[in-house]
C-alpha cells in the first residue's frame, strides 16, 4: 500500500508539472507591448540599455527624441520590472527579473529603441541577441548569450558575446569585437580606423576595399590564415600566421582565433 500511495504521488506530480509548464507555454504565445515611452533629447547624447534577459533592436530616425517599446509575453509583463530613467544627458532603460521564479517561466522579451541617428549607446543584455543599424556614434554591446548585429553604423563600435556570433556590415569605424564561442565577420568601407577581432572558438572573415592601408597581424592556433590583399613589409608569413603592412600599412588590422580560420579578403 505504502509503494502504491508513493507511485501515485510520483504520477501526480508528474502531472502538475506538465500541466504548470503546458499553462506556460500557453501564456508565451501572445506577445502585447508592456511598457513604452518617449524621451525628448538631443543628438550626440546617450542611452544604456541594460536587461536580464533578452533581445534589443536599436534603428534610427531623424527626430531629436528617443522612442522605448518593450514587448513580451504575459510573463515577461509578470516576472519583470521596467525602469525607465533621463536626464539631459542620460536615458536609462532597465528590464530586471523578479526574484523567485523557475526554469519554466517561458520569458519572451525584446526592446525596441529608435534613436537620433547620431547617438551614443550602451547595451548589455544576458542571454540575448543585439542589433543596431544605421547609427553614427560610440556603440558599446555586450551580451552573454546572444549574436551581435551592426548594420551601417559609423564611429567607434565594441563588441562582446560570451556565446554567439558577430556580423558587421559598416563604414569609417574603430572596431572591437570578441566573441567567446561564434564566428566574425566584417564587411568593412572606408578608412581604416583600427580593428581588433578575436574569438576562442570560431572563424573571422573580414572583406576589405582593394585599397586598404593596415598594420596586420594575423594568427590562428587550430585553422588556417589566408589574405589577397596586397602584403609589404612582411615579417611573417606561414600557413597560420601573417604579420605586415596591407599596402601602404597604418592603423592595426588584428585578427586571432584559437580554433578556426582567419580569412582577409578585398570586395
Amino acid at each position: 500500500m505504502k509503494n502504491l500511495s508513493k507511485y501515485l504521488l510520483i504520477v501526480a506530480l508528474i502531472i502538475v508539472q506538465s500541466l504548470n509548464q503546458t499553462y506556460a507555454a500557453s501564456k508565451g504565445d501572445d506577445k502585447k507591448v508592456i511598457k513604452e515611452k518617449s524621451f525628448q533629447i538631443a543628438e550626440g547624447k546617450k542611452i544604456n540599455v541594460t536587461c536580464d534577459g533578452g533581445d534589443v533592436v536599436f534603428t534610427p530616425w531623424d527626430k531629436s527624441e528617443v522612442y522605448v517599446k518593450i514587448i513580451g509575453n504575459d510573463n515577461a509583463a509578470e516576472k519583470y520590472d521596467y525602469i525607465f530613467e533621463s536626464n539631459s544627458e542620460e536615458i536609462s532603460v532597465k528590464a530586471e527579473r523578479k526574484g523567485g521564479w523557475g526554469w519554466f517561466s517561458n520569458i519572451s522579451l525584446k526592446i525596441e529603441v529608435k534613436v537620433p541617428a547620431r547617438f551614443n549607446i550602451y547595451t548589455n543584455t544576458s542571454g540575448g541577441d543585439i542589433k543596431v543599424g544605421g547609427v553614427q556614434g560610440g556603440i558599446y554591446l555586450e551580451t552573454s548569450g546572444g549574436d551581435i548585429w551592426g548594420d551601417r553604423f559609423e564611429g567607434n563600435f565594441y563588441a562582446s558575446t560570451s556565446g554567439g556570433d558577430i556580423n558587421l556590415f559598416c563604414s569609417n569605424a574603430k572596431i572591437e569585437a570578441s566573441t567567446s564561442g561564434g564566428d566574425i565577420k566584417v564587411d568593412y568601407t572606408g578608412v581604416n580606423l583600427g580593428m581588433e577581432l578575436e574569438t576562442s572558438g570560431g572563424d573571422i572573415e573580414v572583406k576589405l576595399p582593394a585599397d586598404f592601408d593596415a598594420k596586420a597581424n594575423l594568427e590562428t592556433s587550430g585553422g588556417d590564415v589566408d589574405c589577397n590583399l596586397t602584403l609589404n613589409d612582411v615579417k611573417r608569413l606561414s600557413e597560420t600566421e601573417i604579420i605586415g603592412n596591407i599596402n601602404k600599412g597604418g592603423k592595426p588590422l588584428s585578427a586571432s582565433t584559437s580554433g578556426g580560420d582567419v580569412s582577409v579578403y578585398k570586395k
